[in-house]
């Protein structure tokens, strides 16, 4: 038997239906001004789109600012978004000057197709932009806590066990990765053979890290752990890889805001520590073409952030994403997939394929796979988006950003108010559902199911008491 115990919430500062009202207007404004704008071989509709680009940010900005806030799991995909599908657009557009040491995915590989351009940008504005309206529409009123009368459980130990379990195959995998790194370069971390049941698992790993964070309830223990895992971060970088650890962090980030005052020291120290977390990934960045050993042996290549800028060659660096969405367009009609094709796939990839059964349909599930070309690209969430629902993506792009908003603004709730007991299952999924940025629902959906499972078998054995 449950009981639902009604609980205040924050009061709303303002109401989100009326910023809707006004997010939808801007949206039936913009879709036909995009369909004017032309793409030019001299690249001038970059700048047009940049301006565009910029004033949809600083608009979302303030109207999330004023229903939701801004420290939350929403505003991080909302803010990451833009940096992973337009950075390179705003840096072609605004800063054609720089010269850049990243590969510029727009005038190397896209520019062949112009038209596909113009498709990918209407494409990708809209779908932020549905998004957000999609997240205003979700209005919260009460936040119900359920507890079961009959049995209650030590959430602590659960998040403990989860944590070391999946952080086993996390530091597994890291240790590999390094490995492969050192010897053969970034590139060859991406022949690793690790199967697919073993990869699932550490990717777990980082969605369950702000979770054991928040369960700490020790202030030095949450301290050294913090101390210990940016530092653990930090060093898997050197192996290439970025963006998992830069969400994981982005996570703690988000529930440390959450539960503590920001003084002017504080925000000093947090502003200077994200400036050398710059300088770190643009250094990962420059590191990763030759791999690790080999750019420590090179004289000639040795980091200089002090010649460049470490904030215009990041966003250059993360903006590449803008071209899974273009081979999409590119291979759409050759691939042509069924309506919604990805995410009933997915649900075959629940189930470990062992024997290799499943291993079409797993690919198939898994749309950059699908379009890559021979390229090795990550997922996209507008890519995703056109390619399960062709132009019929408006209505299911605007329920995920229903979804997530709901999401995020339960799992703010539950961190403020220090309830593990609730939040326990929806942190790590809104972790996990940031990188969907830059990946696909084929690998999210057997992530999030098994995170399920492991916290119902870890709940199983850790029940504190009976009531008959």
């Amino acid at each position: 038997m449950e009981q639902a115990v009604a609980t205040a919430r924050p009061k709303q500062i303002s109401s989100r239906s009326g910023f809707a009202f006004i997010y939808a207007l801007i949206i039936l404004i913009e879709m036909p001004l995009m369909a004017t704008m032309s793409i030019d071989g001299a690249n001038n509709w970059a700048y047009s789109y940049s301006i565009l680009i910029i004033f949809n940010l600083i608009i979302q900005t303030i109207f999330l600012y004023r229903t939701t806030g801004l420290v939350n799991f929403l505003y991080a995909f909302v803010s990451l978004y833009y940096v992973f599908h337009f950075g390179q657009v705003i840096m072609l557009g605004l800063f054609p000057w720089y010269e850049y040491d990243y590969v510029n995915y727009i005038t190397t590989y896209m520019s062949r197709r112009p038209e596909y351009i113009k498709e990918t940008m209407i494409l990708c504005v809209n779908c932020i932009n549905l998004f957000v309206l999609g997240a205003l529409l979700y209005n919260p009123k009460t936040v119900y806590y359920k507890k079961k009368s009959g049995v209650t459980y030590n959430y602590k130990k659960v998040c403990k066990y989860a944590f070391l379990i999946l952080f086993s195959f996390r530091f597994l995998l890291d240790a590999l990765a390094l490995f492969l790194s050192f010897y053969f370069g970034y590139e060859g971390t991406f022949d690793s053979f690790v199967p697919g049941v073993i990869s699932a698992l550490g990717v777990m790993g980082y969605g369950i890290i702000p979770l054991y964070y928040l369960s700490l309830d020790q202030p030095k223990k949450r301290n050294r752990f913090l101390i210990f895992i940016l530092l653990y971060l930090g060093i898997t970088m050197l192996s290439g890889n970025r963006a998992y650890q830069v969400i994981c962090i982005i996570g703690i980030f988000i529930v440390y805001v959450s539960q503590n005052k920001i003084t002017p020291k504080r925000f000093v120290l947090m502003a200077f520590m994200a400036f050398l977390g710059l300088v770190f990934i643009d250094f990962i960045f420059d590191m990763r073409g030759e791999g690790f050993n080999a750019f420590l042996k090179s004289n000639t290549n040795v980091y200089d952030g002090s010649s460049k800028n470490v904030i215009f060659e990041t966003i250059g660096s993360f903006g590449e994403t803008i071209y899974t969405p273009y081979l999409v367009f590119e291979n759409y009609k050759a691939v042509s997939p069924f309506w919604g094709e990805c995410f009933f796939k997915s649900l075959a990839t629940i189930v470990p394929d062992v024997f290799g059964y499943f291993k079409d349909i797993n690919n198939e599930a898994v749309f950059p796979k699908m379009v890559s070309n021979g390229h090795t690209i990550g997922g996209s969430f507008a890519g995703e988006m056109y390619y399960n629902f062709g132009y019929t993506y408006y209505i299911p792009t605007i329920f995920i950003g229903y979804l997530f908003s709901k999401i995020s603004d339960k799992v703010s709730f539950y961190i403020k108010n220090n309830k593990l007991d609730q939040v326990y299952l929806l942190l790590p999924i809104a972790v996990l559902f940031i990188w969907w940025i830059r990946d696909s629902i084929g690998n999210m959906t057997r992530e999030i199911v098994w995170l399920w499972i492991l916290f119902a078998l870890l709940k199983g054995m850790f029940i504190e008491k009976r009531r008959i």
